[in-house]
């Protein structure tokens, strides 16, 4: 299981005759988009350490193998202390993990956040997840 200060937690799954839920930690802060929304735009000095956070958890993922694919700012949520928490794993692909180095071609996230790539509907690999930060 993958766990990184700036990745949500999941803490339980839990499964019914019907559906599956994931419990995940707590991010009472909403989304970072929300607050951007309420605050019109961010400080420099807030924007810096959104970024840093989010590249913290990106290089942490790509260091264990998984691709996010999906990466955009309503996938950040923020927690008690303000800090991001990336969010939404649906699409990430874990093939790294196994020991795959093949590229991906398999055409997916949100267009507005798509590398080039992906909307050329070529292969790919982690590369992705830093375009779209």
């Amino acid at each position: 299981m993958i766990r990184h200060p700036y990745i949500s937690q999941l803490l339980d799954i839990l499964e019914t005759e019907n559906s599956y839920y994931l419990v995940m930690e707590l991010c009472p802060g909403g989304n970072l988009m929300h607050k951007i929304y309420e605050k019109k735009r961010l400080e420099e000095h807030e924007a810096r350490k959104y970024i840093r956070q989010l590249i913290l958890a990106v290089e942490h993922l790509h260091r264990a193998g998984v691709v996010h694919r999906d990466l955009k700012i309503e996938n950040l949520l923020l927690d008690d202390n303000n800090d991001i928490k990336l969010i939404d794993f649906g699409l990430s692909n874990c093939a790294g993990i196994l020991g795959y180095t093949d590229p991906f071609s398999t055409q997916c996230g949100s267009p507005a956040y798509a590398a080039p790539e992906l909307l050329a509907r070529k292969k790919y690999g982690p590369k992705v997840d830093v375009w779209s930060m």
